[in-house]
């Protein structure tokens, strides 16, 4: 668990290493809901939208979302999105949306196996990410290609077409993962191999593949297009009628929808603008028929219409309609191929809800982090509101600083307790040990010995304050008095600590606007989303001094109400081990000053979930390494959640009471 709960620490640094990367590109990394995607406006990408990792999140899931994240930052770098829309575009309007879909699908991805070179190149760790990404999701095809029923040739071999289609491009570019894969699998793809390299699929494969941008794979296309003097009708016809209930004018509302979109959408508008192009060609094909017989395209263009029109379809017939054959076979195909960022969103939706219903504990998550925040107060206004207060600021410190002297005592005294202390020989000053005099007979002056002393110092501590609505008054004053009180000794003691406290904000309009969104368009199944964004002050982070400024935090935290909402308890605790794993010190450990009860909303409503999160949260940090202490503020409902934990109800009893249950399991 120790290092799953690390994962998410090396997975959240990977995320900002990479979003440094596209920084110039001024394109955000978000993360919502369960589903990867990205955001496209005007043909441009505009967001990457990635599921919120948790805890309980396996590593092929995180995996997956940083293979997807890795592939959608290299065409943020190295594709030109204003160019691919262009392009597309032109061929739309020479031969017709079918044909443009189409050429867009196949462009995608040849284009898919550039940037993923390129950005090996440029990051040589991100080759094995998607290397790893290249056989999972190979893997996951094979699978559900041997799964087909035997008695189908067709359909296997049309889904071993699809798959090879999906990592040839790959292999031409020199993905050595890509080679291995198909020649690991070789019997499978004989035939489809055999297709890929021969004839107008193998000309599209190896032309494709020496193309530097999209620009130049659209070039291709056009001028293979042109040089048959293709006619779109055909393309309509070959990709089948699947959609023939759209409506007609129905437009693709943005780039996005037309790279994942399916690439036989529309087929009566294209139909219609296919068969309207297709007698513009014919009229085209028919001056070019006479240039070439030696007649005046001029003058004799009404009269050799006809006989125009039949020589086409001659031609058709012949050597052209074989051609045209050829390039529509192939170019359906390979738009009919596997796509990464398709296949990958399907892998981490399916994945996500497969661990669901797997374990219903893991059905709670953040709708969203995007809106988190854990960060230092605004030290101005901690300032200004102790000067204002100030009578209020000394009696908080005033009662509270005298108690700090007894803790401190009582926490060196079992802290001394738990030194190990141990001689160590073989040195050649220190003090004479007798048993070791027999040394000088050989010359060998490594007559003494030192004491080593090893103290129980070597321990990082975190202080985690609940800031909830129902922790007003009396309650959170104790608790930021009691922080005072620890944080004291702990820094006398020299020992590395961090006080958090922990609460929720108002929910912005706008979240609950994306909200209604996603979960209109992606059903939630047995999910229960946090929609309130955290918030978590950082009162003094590890490596700072106890200082005045400290003390203010603390004051201002056991007063500003405005701030206190609800408890996302288990939530407060993952993120407070994170950080407490992070630190070098050998022991770690967490004290939770809280009223007890984890108060907070889900959507849809899951009443059992808040408190079955906060169990799990204890046990997963606590098998992580982390030890954990409850202490209740004027509440008993710490005991239903913490193994060690005690209940104070006024500072005072923070001697003896408390020291003596600190002392079972601080040196158990």
């Amino acid at each position: 668990m120790r290092k799953n709960m690390l994962s998410i620490s090396d997975f959240q640094r990977s995320v900002e290493v990479v979003t440094q990367a596209i920084s110039q590109k001024k394109i955000p990394v978000s993360f919502m809901g369960t589903e990867a995607f990205t955001q496209y406006k005007e043909g441009v990408p505009s967001r990457i939208v990635l599921p919120v990792v948790t805890e309980t999140t396996s590593q092929e899931a995180k995996k997956n979302i940083q293979g997807y994240l890795d592939h959608e930052a290299a065409h943020v770098l190295y594709s030109d999105g204003t160019e691919l829309e262009t392009c597309h575009k032109r061929i739309v309007s020479k031969f017709g949306r079918e044909v443009g879909q189409a050429c867009l699908h196949v462009v995608n991805r040849f284009e898919d196996a550039r940037i993923e070179k390129l950005l090996g190149q440029r990051y040589k760790g991100s080759v094995e990410n998607l290397d790893e990404l290249l056989e999972s999701l190979t893997n996951q095809s094979l699978q559900e290609i041997k799964k087909l029923p035997a008695d189908d040739p067709e359909l296997i071999q049309r889904n071993c077409s699809e798959l090879l289609d999906f990592l040839y491009p790959r292999y031409l570019r020199g993905s050595l993962k890509a080679k291995q894969l198909i020649f690991d699998n070789e019997k499978l793809f004989k035939e489809a191999i055999k297709e890929a390299e021969e004839g107008k699929k193998g000309f599209l494969n190896r032309a494709l593949t020496k193309a530097n941008s999209v620009a130049e794979m659209f070039a291709v296309l056009e001028k293979l297009l042109d040089d048959l003097r293709f006619d779109p009708s055909k393309m309509s016809d070959s990709m089948g009628d699947d959609n023939e209930s759209k409506t007609q004018g129905e437009k693709t509302d943005s780039l996005e929808e037309m790279l994942l979109g399916d690439s036989q959408e529309n087929s009566d508008t294209e139909n219609k603008e296919s068969k309207e192009k297709g007698e513009d060609e014919k009229g085209q094909n028919s001056e070019k028929d006479d240039k070439s017989s030696g007649k005046d395209a001029g003058g004799k263009e009404e009269n050799s219409q006809e006989d125009s029109e039949e020589e086409s379809e001659e031609a058709g017939k012949g050597e052209k309609g074989c051609k045209e054959e050829e390039i529509t076979k192939a170019l359906r195909e390979l738009a009919q191929a596997k796509n990464i960022s398709e296949m990958l969103k399907k892998e981490i939706s399916d994945k996500l809800r497969n661990e669901v219903e797997e374990d219903i504990e893991k059905a709670y998550r953040p709708f969203t982090t995007d809106y988190d925040m854990i960060e230092p107060y605004d030290t101005k206004t901690v300032e200004e509101f102790a000067n204002q207060y100030y009578e209020s600021f000394d009696e908080f410190v005033n009662s509270a600083k005298r108690y700090a002297p007894v803790v401190q005592k009582q926490l060196e005294r079992y802290m001394n307790a738990k030194s190990a202390s141990l001689w160590e020989y073989g040195h050649r000053s220190g003090r004479l040990y007798g048993a070791g005099l027999s040394r000088l007979m050989t010359g060998d002056e490594r007559i003494f010995r030192k004491r080593i002393v090893s103290t129980s110092k070597d321990v990082a501590v975190t202080l985690l304050i609940d800031m909830s609505g129902s922790m007003c008054g009396s309650r959170i004053t104790n608790a930021c008095k009691s922080a005072y009180v620890f944080g004291k000794a702990l820094s006398a003691m020299g020992i590395n600590f961090e006080i958090l406290g922990f609460t929720t904000q108002f929910t912005p309009p706008e979240l609950y606007s994306l909200k209604n969104k996603h979960l209109s368009s992606t059903p939630p199944d047995k999910f229960a989303y946090r929609i309130e964004p955290l918030l978590m002050p950082v009162i003094k982070s590890f490596g700072e001094k106890f200082t005045t400024q400290t003390v203010q935090s603390l004051f201002y935290t056991s007063y500003e109400y405005d701030q206190m909402r609800n408890n996302v308890d288990g939530e407060a605790v993952y993120i407070a081990s994170r950080r407490l794993l992070a630190q070098p010190q050998k022991r770690k450990i967490l004290f939770v000053f809280s009223d007890g009860m984890p108060a907070f909303d889900t959507v849809p409503s899951y009443t059992t979930v808040t408190d079955s999160h906060l169990k799990r949260a204890i046990k997963d940090c606590t098998e992580a390494g982390i030890e954990i202490f409850g202490l209740g503020i004027e509440c008993v409902c710490v005991k239903e959640f913490y193994e060690h934990c005690v209940v104070i109800n006024d500072i005072e009893e923070l001697g003896d009471k408390l020291l003596s249950e600190l002392k079972k399991f601080l040196f158990k």
